[in-house]
């Protein structure tokens, strides 16, 4: 749905193919742990879009522990958290249902409000409709 809304020249990252793991109070973190990595493509970025399905009313478990990681940018990593203030984020959700869940955004506005991050709004696809019917989509993503 990413690559058909906004093409196919993106620095995309599918976290299924990283390893981040859960947050640690203590950060005592693998090696092989990716998570400072994607927080540096996510400073060269001007939005940072996230985008997930849609499961059980919530965002996949991936993007949840991705986004309890950015505990990381305001605590052992606070320069680097710094750098994302005033950047923008934006959400695509997708699901089999016929709109977003009640509330499914909070996280996310809280989040990107708690780190100076202006959030510009999202996009929901009910995946039940075809890709060819996209452009119909009335999208809340601000400019």
């Amino acid at each position: 749905l990413v690559r058909h809304l906004l093409g196919e020249d993106l620095n995309l990252i599918d976290l299924s193919e990283f390893k981040v793991s859960q947050y640690d109070y203590s950060s005592n973190y693998n090696e092989d742990d990716s998570f400072q990595n994607i927080a540096d493509r996510m400073i060269k970025a001007d939005v940072i879009i996230l985008s997930t399905t849609i499961y059980w009313y919530s965002m996949s478990g991936y993007m949840k522990v991705f986004i309890d990681r950015w505990t990381d940018l305001v605590s052992t990593h606070k320069q680097k958290g710094r750098t994302l203030k005033g950047k923008k984020v934006a959400v695509i959700t997708q699901s089999t249902s016929e709109a977003l869940p009640e509330g499914f955004e909070l996280p996310i506005k809280l989040t990107a409000e708690y780190m100076d991050i202006e959030y510009v709004g999202g996009i929901f696809w009910d995946i039940r409709r075809l890709l060819s019917e996209s452009p119909k989509i009335k999208s809340d993503i601000k400019n």
